[in-house]
């Protein structure tokens, strides 16, 4: 199967406020880039099992985990793919030596990951990076971008966009770029929009944009960092593995995370020890809401009273599910965090908990 995120498009700041995992919490993470599991790996659960359907992306995560596992902090960056590099292939030597036959054959079958680094091999990265080389010099120049990045205030962000980005060729070509169907093409899978019940899909993504754009700080978000240049700046201060002091203490860590490529309602309820936490992502944006409703019931099931739920909405309203009652939304929680999203194209983040 294919990649289609080499990288977390979820904020971590906000997997880990909602679900707040403590040394006995067993908790239950969707793969997807790995950056959200590592996340919640930093504050040393009992017990972390990593869950994706594709195998794919539980590949790219344990060659992540084997990068950290066998190479320094500035090795690993330029491993990953976030500092240059054209040691990547006897890096991975060093790596190799921690891969299991299934992700040795990975690598294998993408030797992008030793020319571009593991973080960029994504489907959706790869959308991004179309992005950035064929729209965004159309209008601003790299040098521009960097001036922005650097802004110290949402003042001056503000100013910049209205001033010097917010052109109406800009508005032409996100219009054109980040439609439903290029996106659909180029970006993400028809099956992402199967639900969808925003009618101008590229309106609301400007409308998202310029939110991210004016009211989020640029130099500390290490999602506009990527979307931007491609990269994030190493070291990061509070990311997962790109704070060195977080990378030497995942070293320790790894050992605890368990990988199973299954859904989620098979895997939860073949479970006899409740989780704790979840984390979601967005798995929820391609299924219907009885779908929706049936994974939130197996759920509800298979947790411990008071357990906690966390996911993203994007283009699809999944909130509300009447057949589930014994999951109750934490609206004050969920409205504050979705204030503080970094990831400024969700719609929303919702913290639900198990009541029984």
């Amino acid at each position: 199967m294919d990649v289609l995120y080499s990288q977390c498009w979820e904020d971590y700041r906000l997997v880990t406020e909602a679900l707040r995992p403590r040394r006995d919490t067993n908790v239950l993470s969707i793969g997807s880039g790995g950056e959200n599991s590592f996340a919640l790996l930093l504050h040393n659960p009992r017990r972390l099992t990593v869950l994706d359907m594709n195998p794919a992306q539980l590949s790219v995560i344990k060659i992540k985990a084997a990068g950290i596992e066998a190479l320094t902090f500035e090795d690993f960056a330029q491993y990953a793919g976030f500092s240059p590099s054209s040691r990547r292939p006897q890096l991975h030597k060093h790596v190799e030596r921690y891969l299991g036959d299934e992700e040795k054959m990975f690598v294998q079958h993408h030797p992008d990951i030793l020319r571009s680094g593991i973080a960029h091999i994504g489907r959706f990265e790869k959308y991004l990076q179309k992005f950035r080389t064929l729209i965004l010099p159309l209008v601003l120049s790299k040098k521009s971008v960097e001036e922005y990045l650097s802004l110290d205030s949402l003042d001056e962000q503000m100013d910049f966009y209205r001033t010097r980005w917010d052109t109406r060729r800009w508005r032409a070509l996100f219009s054109f770029f980040f439609s439903e169907r290029t996106m659909s093409l180029l970006g993400r899978k028809k099956e992402y929009f199967a639900y969808n019940g925003i009618a101008d899909v590229s309106g609301h993504y400007a409308s998202r944009a310029q939110h991210g754009i004016t009211e989020i700080p640029a130099h500390t978000n290490p999602y506009m960092h990527q979307i931007l240049t491609g990269t994030i700046p190493v070291p990061f201060a509070g990311h997962p593995y790109l704070d060195e002091r977080n990378f030497d203490a995942l070293k320790g860590l790894l050992p605890k995370m368990e990988y199973v490529c299954d859904d989620i309602c098979s895997y939860v309820r073949s479970q006899t020890e409740p989780f704790d936490a979840c984390n979601l992502s967005d798995v929820f944006e391609p299924l219907s809401q009885d779908v929706y409703e049936s994974v939130l019931g197996a759920l509800a099931q298979g947790m411990t009273p008071n357990g906690v739920v966390c996911y993203w909405n994007n283009l699809v309203n999944r909130s509300s599910h009447p057949s589930v009652n014994t999951m109750v939304k934490d609206d004050p929680l969920s409205r504050a965090l979705t204030l503080e999203d970094r990831v400024f194209f969700y719609s929303r983040f919702l913290v639900e908990r198990v009541n029984t």
